[in-house]
């Protein structure tokens, strides 16, 4: 299947997480993660006391974030985590991933990390006024149910060597609420658990990085009806 490199922009976040075993302290972690990569990031991080934990992403209300200078992606570093999220439009993949690689690459080369556990790359579509259980290509259904129903669908499976867990959300009332606006979610999140036995570098963790994102891509789009994907204005 050719998947297209670029839709009209419904991306919610773009999340890249990944938890280690760390080998310092977290104000070590978050303050060579800021002079190793100063260059790259607006000049003071923030401190949050945000704590979200949702499908195995766990973010501690310990941590420090930092900004990317162009306002793009926000860093989240813990003693546990480095997670990734946009904030502003996405301009792909290809502009995305070299951050990622460039960032990780000096806490492997300077011995901060002891152990990667795991990683996940997570993309959350956000449709708004659109019933995203009738533009899938699954059939889920109640005949008891009205038609203008709503409600959440979450299913895990294993492909291409990554659990995949993939989150519904229907036709739910947007914020602020009112009668004629609703929105619906698409959250593919795809994980990567690493054995304890298994100590990978800094290239073979950005190779599962990378591939995860095409498992992301393969997910998505396998699951949309083609009409529909077509509303989207596709770029191949």
């Amino acid at each position: 299947m050719e998947f297209p490199k670029k839709i009209d922009d419904r991306l919610k976040d773009a999340i890249v997480d990944l938890q280690f075993a760390s080998n310092v302290p977290l104000e070590t972690m978050a303050g060579y993660f800021h002079s190793m990569n100063v260059q790259e990031l607006q000049d003071n991080p923030a401190f949050s006391s945000i704590n979200l934990i949702a499908q195995g992403l766990v973010i501690e209300s310990n941590q420090t974030f930092f900004l990317t200078k162009d306002g793009c992606f926000r860093i989240n570093v813990t003693g546990k985590n480095i997670t990734f999220n946009l904030v502003n439009k996405y301009e792909g993949w290809d502009n995305y991933f070299p951050i990622i690689k460039k960032m990780t690459k000096p806490i492997f080369e300077n011995n901060l990390i002891g152990q990667v556990q795991r990683i996940g790359v997570r993309y959350i579509n956000q449709f708004d006024s659109i019933r995203i259980f009738d533009h899938i290509k699954a059939t889920i259904r109640f005949d008891a149910a009205p038609v203008n129903s709503r409600g959440q669908f979450r299913i895990e499976f294993e492909q291409d060597g990554f659990l995949c867990i993939v989150t519904l959300v229907n036709s739910y009332p947007a914020n602020p609420p009112n009668d004629n606006k609703y929105l619906s979610l698409f959250d593919v999140d795809i994980v990567k658990n690493i054995s304890e036995n298994q100590k990978i570098t800094h290239e073979e963790t950005i190779a599962i990085i990378n591939d995860a994102h095409i498992t992301e891509k393969k997910v998505f789009f396998s699951l949309l009806k083609n009409d529909f994907l077509r509303t989207l204005n596709p770029v191949y």
